[in-house]
């Protein structure tokens, strides 16, 4: 196998560490520390700093050598000589990398490595954090990837942010920083056998880690699984030791709404049942309980950040209504947003083509969910008991996303019920139909209309006066379920009726000329003599329809008016 020597430069400033991002080759998009090829005669210090002026146009200073990585990559044998390096000028200047970052210890993960990079990071995490390299390997390789296994709140991200956060508490005290390292990074294990004595688990399965013991003593073993133990809020004694209190403070991070997201979260994996009301009623709930003005949480490390958080995170729980607002935004995004199509989601030109069909009412959120996605939530709504609640929930919400008020309109033609209950349920959403989209999808997929009782209803969404969208809501159920030959006349009967002006709404107008090209494919004869032989229908709307008529391939070929 082909082998090749590289240096490699772990640049560090104060407590971060710099990465760079790969613009080429077939592993573009991977991020990297920076360097390069030895060459002939080069020492590693040489190549380094020749490499380092070339990818960065910068002047470093060379400290000691961290570690040489050996890797096996499909089509050679890597040797990785990586050195710990600091600027000796700040300027640098990207010149061969597509991106670049400085990176803490808690932010590490947050980018793709190369294989042969990402075995260098327990490694910086003992440099960033001042702990034994050794206890570092164990733990990021060991301990913190068994959080992969645990809720969205309390992943590997988690386990890294309380580390961060405790040895950051941890300068003001006399703490040893391997304890607390340990402590920190298993405060949580206890998730993997029973959430409500979790704290309780943690701390039995560090007594029980023979492995710690290679760094620690028996008596720092019981030191940090007694952190592990008082680190819960919800604990009824302070904790015992500094160690507690470090770690029991880490574990508090307040960030408001990343408090609130979190605790939906984890009503979300917990408790799938519940409607949305049910959610955020339990969210409320814990909210007060634990972070009120009398909740449990306490602050155990004066100087931390979380006062000021906690007393910013009190106000909002007390602005209930504006709470309310935050959390049906949050929801959405945690239940609907991985739902989102990716276009949509990396492409701005594609979002912003999509919003533009669309023209949406001002104020008003797309989430950018594909109709199929969008049918199969209302598929799985429609067949829930609760399906009341959520309804009744969508009906008081007047700040819902263009996407749920689709899915809301599927609903209503998917789920099982009598038609008065039906129609009484769809004049609850017919005020929140404020684009074509959500009136054609909703009209489109109208499959439970199948006879004449649906029509009482329809000619009152025709009437004159009525919302423009309701207006088109009774044109295309008519178009998409009354164009029969038997009830052909009636329907055309029913344009008549509906008084229509020259200057109508766009979106009336629109639904009118695509009723009469969908009639004229299906019945040209008949569509013909009533559009030429009917002053009732506006010029404006005639010029629509005949252009309607034209742009489809079922009638671009059929005369749309009798010849004169």
């Amino acid at each position: 196998m082909k082998r090749i020597e590289v240096v490699a430069a772990v640049l560090r400033e104060g407590n971060r560490i710099f990465a760079t991002e790969r613009g080429y080759g077939a592993w573009k998009d991977w991020w990297e520390f920076p360097g390069g090829k030895m060459e002939p005669g080069e020492t590693p210090e040489e190549a380094l700093t020749r490499e380092i002026r070339e990818e960065l146009d910068a002047r470093i200073r060379i400290g000691r050598l961290i570690d040489t990585v050996e890797w096996d990559y499909p089509d050679f044998h890597l040797t990785m000589h990586c050195y710990l390096c600091t600027l000796a000028a700040p300027a640098l200047h990207l010149k061969e990398h597509e991106a670049a970052r400085w990176l803490s210890y808690a932010e590490l993960h947050d980018v793709r490595w190369l294989p042969a990079d990402d075995g260098l990071l327990p490694l910086l995490a003992a440099e960033l954090l001042d702990v034994d390299p050794g206890l570092a390997v164990y733990l990021e390789h060991t301990v913190i990837p068994q959080y992969a296994d645990f809720d969205k709140a309390h992943r590997e991200d988690h386990a890294r942010a309380v580390v961060s956060r405790a040895l950051d508490l941890a300068a003001g005290y006399p703490v040893d920083r391997n304890l607390l390292y340990a402590a920190a990074a298993c405060h949580d294990l206890g998730l993997s056998v029973d959430r409500k004595t979790h704290h309780l688990e943690s701390g039995r399965i560090i007594r029980a880690d023979r492995e710690l013991r290679r760094w620690l003593s028996e008596a720092e073993i019981e030191q940090a699984a007694q952190a592990a133990e008082d680190h819960r809020a919800s604990s009824d004694h302070e904790p015992r030791s500094v160690y507690g209190r470090i770690v029991a403070e880490a574990d508090r991070l307040i960030i408001p709404e990343q408090i609130i997201r979190r605790t939906v979260q984890f009503g979300l994996a917990h408790y799938p049942e519940l409607p949305r009301p049910g959610h955020w009623q339990r969210t409320l709930d814990h909210l007060h309980e634990k972070y009120a003005e009398g909740g449990y949480l306490q602050l155990w490390i004066p100087e931390s950040p979380n006062a000021a958080k906690l007393a910013e995170l009190r106000a909002m729980i007390r602005d209930e209504e504006n709470l309310h607002i935050l959390f049906n935004r949050i929801y959405r995004e945690e239940v609907l947003g991985p739902l989102v199509c990716e276009r949509f989601r990396t492409e701005e030109k594609y979002r912003k083509g999509h919003v533009a069909i669309i023209a949406p009412a001002p104020g008003t959120e797309i989430l950018g969910l594909h109709t199929p996605q969008m049918k199969a939530v209302a598929r799985e709504i429609a067949r829930r008991e609760d399906i009341g609640e959520i309804l009744d929930d969508w009906a008081a919400d007047e700040r819902l996303s263009h996407d749920e008020r689709i899915i809301w309109g599927l609903v209503l033609d998917a789920m099982k019920c009598p038609l008065g209950e039906r129609i009484r349920r769809i004049r609850e959403f017919l005020p929140r139909i404020d684009n074509w989209a959500i009136c054609d999808t909703f009209c489109c997929n109208a499959k439970w209309i199948r006879d004449d009782a649906v029509r009482p209803f329809i000619l009152e969404c025709l009437a004159p006066g009525q919302p423009d969208f309701t207006r088109r809501t009774g044109l295309i159920l008519s178009m998409c379920h009354f164009l029969g030959e038997d009830v052909l006349s009636r329907t055309f009967g029913d344009l008549t009726a509906m008084q229509l002006q020259e200057g109508e709404p766009y979106y009336v107008r629109m639904g009118v000329a695509w009723l009469l090209a969908t009639a004229l494919a299906k019945h040209p004869r008949q569509t013909r003599d009533f559009v030429s032989g009917n002053a009732s229908i506006p010029t404006d709307i005639v010029r629509l329809y005949v252009r309607k008529a034209r742009e489809s391939r079922l009638t671009r070929d059929v005369p749309a008016l009798n010849a004169r």
